[in-house]
Order: C-alpha cells, then sequence, then structure tokens
C-alpha cells in the first residue's frame, strides 16, 4: 500500500481541483477522508483478522462496492443542502468514489502484499495490476521510520505527491484564469 499520509495527499489535491467553490473545504475534506478510509482495515491485524481474509487489510473496504456505498452515504449525508439525484448530487458520488478506487488502484500496484478484493463481498479473490512500480510501504507509523521507510516516503514524494501538486496548481490557476476572464 502507499502511505495512509500518501492516499490523505492526493484525495485532498484530487478534492482541491474539483471542489465547487461553496463547499470547498468540506469537500476537501471528505474526499480526504474517504480517500484514506480503506486503510482503517488495517486495525484489523492487530484484532486478529487474518491479512487475508475478506475482512482483513486490502478486502472489502478496499472495494468497488464498499466505495460505491460509502460515496453515497457521504454524498448524500455531509452535503444535504445538496438534492441527492442532481448533477452537483453525482459529482459528489463520483469524486467521492474515484478516490476511494484510485487508493484500492494505488494498492493493487505495490510490489507486496495479498493483492486487493476489488469485488468483494461478491468475490473476495484478490488482484493485482499489471504495472507494480509502487513500493509497499510498512505498516503502522514506527516501521514507516526505518530505512525502508524513508525509502517508501522518497518514492511517494517524487511518484505521487509532486504530479498531484502539479495537477492541483493546474487547476487552481485555470479556475483563476476563466474567473478573472469572467469578471
Amino acid at each position: 500500500m502507499c502511505t495512509t499520509l500518501t492516499h490523505a495527499v492526493l484525495s485532498a489535491a484530487a478534492g482541491g481541483a474539483l471542489a465547487p467553490r461553496r463547499r470547498a473545504l468540506r469537500f476537501v475534506v471528505w474526499a480526504a477522508v474517504c480517500g484514506v478510509l480503506a486503510d482503517v482495515d488495517s486495525v484489523g491485524l492487530s484484532l486478529g483478522i487474518p491479512y487475508e481474509h475478506v475482512l482483513g487489510h486490502r478486502g472489502l473496504m478496499h472495494s468497488l462496492p464498499f466505495a460505491l456505498l460509502v460515496s453515497v452515504l457521504v454524498a448524500s449525508l455531509a452535503f444535504r443542502d445538496v438534492p441527492i439525484g442532481s448533477g452537483r448530487w453525482w459529482l459528489l458520488v463520483g469524486v467521492f468514489f474515484g478516490v476511494m478506487a484510485v487508493h484500492a488502484g494505488l494498492d493493487a500496484m505495490t510490489d507486496g502484499g495479498l493483492g486487493v478484493a476489488f469485488f468483494a463481498p461478491v468475490d473476495a479473490g484478490r488482484y493485482w495490476l499489471p504495472w507494480r512500480p509502487v513500493p509497499v510501504a510498512p505498516i503502522g507509523l514506527r516501521h514507516l521510520l526505518t530505512p525502508s521507510g524513508a525509502r517508501v516516503l522518497k518514492w511517494e514524494l517524487l511518484w505521487l505527491w509532486a504530479p498531484a501538486g502539479g495537477v492541483f496548481a493546474a487547476a487552481t490557476a485555470v479556475r483563476w484564469l476563466l474567473r478573472r476572464g469572467g469578471a
């Protein structure tokens, strides 16, 4: 998996790039929450849930059906001012689903672990993507502060954070230009 911090940064950057002006902070915060939510399943390891179990790490909480359910709930409950089924509501669902799906996709591109249960609970099989350039991050802050953890963070900064920052900066510049042109 990527570090939880990287999942939060990438999701917040996506949220910031796509945020509607009226609810920007709430949108960015919920995008970041959705982007890291799947990693709550790692707590199961300390509760005795085996990694390979459907409720284990990279199991049900990393699945696309779970992402869709959470996205609908967040859009409906955290954005009650947006009519359910409206275009804005579908945008919220789409972004929240997208950041959760990207989380699972990035984890399926790592060089370690057991794969991702993309289709749980219907199919508990674990899958990888064909391209796996992402170094697997150690689980837990204590392990992240080791030389191998530092290597992972360096890789993520260069290959994930920098492009995400570029996308966020470009989206911000486009918004600024559009506002100036429309004023």
